[in-house]
C-alpha cells in the first residue's frame, strides 16, 4: 500500500513491477480495508482494466508472521 484515505475511501497501491494502481473501499475484500496508517502494508490484489484505467479488486492484506525469540532454558 502507498496510502488509503479513510475519509475519501480511496488510495493507491504500488505493484511489485512499480505500477501505481488505484483502489477504493469496494475493492477490498470484506473486513480488509486498512484502518489508520497503512503505507508499506503488503497486500494481494487482482488488477482490472476499466474506462478510468487499472484499478485494484479483491484486495486483501497479507499477514506477516511475527518471528518470536527463542526462550532461554533454565539450568535447573
Amino acid at each position: 500500500m502507498l496510502f488509503f484515505n479513510e475519509e475519501k475511501d480511496y488510495g493507491f497501491i504500488r505493484t511489485a513491477e512499480g505500477e501505481r494502481i488505484a483502489v477504493n473501499r469496494a475493492g477490498f475484500l470484506p473486513g480488509e480495508a486498512p484502518v489508520g496508517r497503512c503505507a508499506g502494508l503488503p497486500v494481494q490484489l487482482t488488477p482490472v482494466e476499466t474506462d478510468e484505467g487499472r484499478v485494484a479488486t479483491a484486495v486483501s492484506v497479507l499477514v506477516e508472521k511475527e518471528v518470536g525469540r527463542a526462550r532461554r532454558r533454565s539450568s535447573r
